[in-house]
């Protein structure tokens, strides 16, 4: 995938003609790069209001500011149209096309602030670059101009230290929820979890969803293509194993979000320490602590079928799929004996994807009920 870089080389300029009555007229081209943003087509151009000290006061704005002693200068996005940003808190970087909101939430750290302090080093260098053009203009009497390609060039480790190299280290989402001149709010960012820049809101309805299908999708193939029985039975342990793992990556990202709130040390440690393997008891310690169900709307039966399945994944992981004392203990299954090994069926894998599906809906939907 292409690469790109946090500012994005322009090669055009802008110029700064002073006016009689003390104002200063900015031009600049092509003018195509002003406007709304429309991915992969063009670069993104906006305005930016700073303090006299260099504090971002406005983002995305027009000259016209309610501060006094402001000045107004100029930022560019890199080739997609996002702008790069630093959390303040975290320091972790991602990009977004998110900018008239106020506060900017991290993606990873969920920390609010105002817009202008994740601003990156070389954003604020150029924005300083470009307001310094603007002021020789004013204060000099004659028209100014600021090549912004040379500016970029001067900017140090431009390109950001993770770019896209591989699919799987860098995904980009877009929420559903928040827009921006009628285009969706798009954030890319390290990893697959992730919060919505304006709204706040997690990835995991997406993220979890496109999984699920993707392996219901699988099954169907499988089962279908495969004929020889061991190597349906090693396609069915797969599945096995990739299922409860999805399941356990968004419940441990949940988990990380609710060791946000403050509570009690105990509590925080029993958190910790929960076992999202075993679901049954998972389901009730999530229940009584936050309200959330898991296996809420389950009957008994599926629900002690997924916490069967999600402890026989640990068989087939751990145990060359030999029943230990730790899975009769965990299940109570009666169809096993110790040390029997166990084999997992299409039936098995056909009804644990679409239970194992309802269960992180129900955990997506508890977290989120939380206010």
């Amino acid at each position: 995938m292409e690469e790109f870089a946090e500012i994005e080389p322009s090669g055009f300029k802008i110029e700064f003609t002073p006016q009689p009555n003390g104002t200063c007229l900015v031009s600049m081209e092509p003018s195509s790069l002003t406007g709304p943003l429309v991915p992969n087509r063009f670069v993104r151009t906006v305005g930016v209001v700073v303090s006299h000290d260099g504090t971002v006061l406005e983002v995305d704005s027009t000259c016209n500011s309610p501060f006094l002693r402001t000045y107004a200068t100029y930022l560019f996005s890199d080739r997609e149209g996002l702008f790069g940003r630093i959390c303040p808190s975290c320091k972790s970087y991602f990009r977004t096309n998110c900018l008239q909101q106020t506060k900017l939430i991290c993606p990873y750290c969920s920390f609010k602030a105002d817009h202008g302090t994740f601003m990156t080093n070389n954003q604020r260098r150029f924005m300083s670059l470009c307001q310094k053009a603007s002021l020789e203009a004013m204060i000099k009497g004659v028209k100014t101009i600021f090549d912004t390609g040379e500016a970029i060039k001067s900017l140090p480790n431009n390109r950001p230290t993770w770019v896209y190299t591989e699919e799987n280290q860098q995904h980009t989402f877009s929420c559903d929820k928040c827009t921006e001149y009628n285009v969706n709010i798009v954030f890319n960012i390290l990893g697959e979890f992730g919060n919505c820049p304006s709204c706040g809101r997690r990835n995991y309805a997406t993220v979890f969803g496109t999984k699920m299908q993707f392996l219901e999708r699988q099954f169907l193939q499988k089962e279908a293509a495969i004929k020889e029985p061991n190597l349906r039975a090693e396609e069915w342990k797969r599945l096995l194993s990739d299922c409860v793992s999805q399941f356990e990556s968004l419940a441990n990202d949940v988990r990380k979000q609710l060791l946000r709130i403050p509570t009690t040390p105990k509590h925080r440690n029993a958190l910790t320490n929960l076992s999202f393997q075993r679901v049954l008891k998972a389901h009730e310690c999530l229940k009584q602590w936050y309200g959330i169900e898991i296996l809420g709307g389950f009957t008994e039966d599926d629900s002690n079928f997924l916490n069967k399945m999600f402890n026989r994944r640990h068989l087939v992981v751990h145990t060359g799929n030999r029943v230990d004392e730790e899975y009769l203990k965990n299940t109570n299954d009666a169809s096993v004996r110790l040390n029997q090994v166990i084999r997992v069926d299409s039936k098995g894998i056909r009804r644990l994807i679409p239970l194992a599906t309802r269960a992180g809906k129900n955990l997506i939907a508890g977290y989120e009920s939380i206010q």
